[in-house]
Parts: C-alpha cells; sequence; structure tokens
C-alpha cells in the first residue's frame, strides 16, 4: 500500500486508499463510505469501430477522489 501526498491549508499529508478504509496520517483509519461518494461511470466498447452500436452502461461505483480527502482533512480540523 503507497502513500499519497496532499497539501491541505499548507499542510502536507499523507493517505492511502485501501479496499475498504481510508488512512490519513494522523488521524485514525476511516471507512470508504464516510469519505468517498457514489459515482457514475460509462462503460465503452473497446473494438475500435467507429460505427459501433454497442450501448454503453452506467454503473455506479464508491470512489474517493483526492478533492475528497481534502475536505474530510479540513472538516476534521475544525
Amino acid at each position: 500500500m503507497s502513500y499519497r501526498k496532499i497539501t491541505v491549508d499548507g499542510k502536507d499529508y499523507q493517505y492511502t486508499v485501501g479496499r475498504t478504509h481510508v488512512k490519513v496520517h494522523g488521524f485514525d483509519a476511516v471507512s470508504k463510505e464516510s469519505i468517498g461518494q457514489i459515482r457514475e461511470y460509462n462503460t465503452e466498447c473497446s473494438c475500435g469501430f467507429s460505427g459501433c452500436n454497442y450501448d454503453t452502461e452506467i454503473y455506479t461505483k464508491l470512489a474517493v477522489q483526492p478533492s475528497d480527502v481534502e475536505s474530510w482533512i479540513r472538516s476534521k480540523k475544525s
């Protein structure tokens, strides 16, 4: 598990996103549901044919983006 760097209000933090939890140095581990958001993604056909009639599907996924981690750190600092 590798840590990523993020700067919030001039202070550097390190965090990692695991399968079920997010860990930010200096804080306890927290579940992904507490930080991330359900986001919609489109599936795309990978055949490469420009006239492909493959129906794209929309699926949802719990995703944690750096902006989510930044907002969570700010909420814990207050």
